[in-house]
């Protein structure tokens, strides 16, 4: 009996075709991406689904959905920054890549990515274990995302319960918003 796959989702500046976004998200995909994770994840990128109807309520369904979210931040694309946000705002963990060198925003500058530069063959091999190794780890360890891992310290310090309160209402909102 096949082993059941899980669902990973590559966020990335797609682009027109033959743009240089789009190049770089297809050798990112084929040359990183797949050979590390396709033993275990079945992985898509937005332009890849054939489904019809709207294409951001398959995309938001994807973001919320997938076992893992792997997302490349070069050139820093909004439409990525959005899809971030979204993955953060559902407490789901991300892998982040980006091109060496490249400067991100201060918010998500100052969560893990890995860094590596595409047209190096040795980067690139070195970076294939540091994603399954990753992978690994968040696949294995209890994540919070930016705000959550802050309003929980924060809490904690100052000893009142008005975040913790907070955080209890959006919860019971959201339930709501579910059902």
């Amino acid at each position: 009996m096949e082993k059941q796959k899980l669902s990973a989702f590559f966020v990335t500046p797609i682009g027109a075709e033959r743009s240089s976004e789009r190049e770089r998200s297809d050798r990112v995909l084929e040359n990183v991406l797949r050979p590390v994770l396709d033993p275990d994840y079945d992985i898509i990128r937005a332009d890849h689904v054939t489904s019809i109807g709207s294409i951001n309520h398959d995309i938001i369904e994807r973001i919320v959905g997938s076992d893992l979210v792997i997302a490349d931040l070069t050139g820093t694309n909004a439409n990525v920054m959005y899809e971030i946000g979204i993955r953060h705002a559902f407490n789901l963990p991300i892998v982040q890549l980006a091109q060496k060198d490249q400067r991100l925003p201060f918010d998500l500058g100052t969560e893990r990515t890995i860094f590596f530069d595409l047209q190096d063959i040795r980067d690139v091999e070195a970076v294939k274990l540091k994603i399954l190794a990753t992978v690994k780890t968040a696949r294995s360890e209890q994540y919070l995302e930016p705000a959550q891992r802050t309003l929980g310290l924060s809490a904690i310090h100052r000893n009142d319960k008005s975040v913790a309160e907070a955080i209890e209402t959006l919860s019971e909102k959201l339930e709501e918003l579910e059902d």
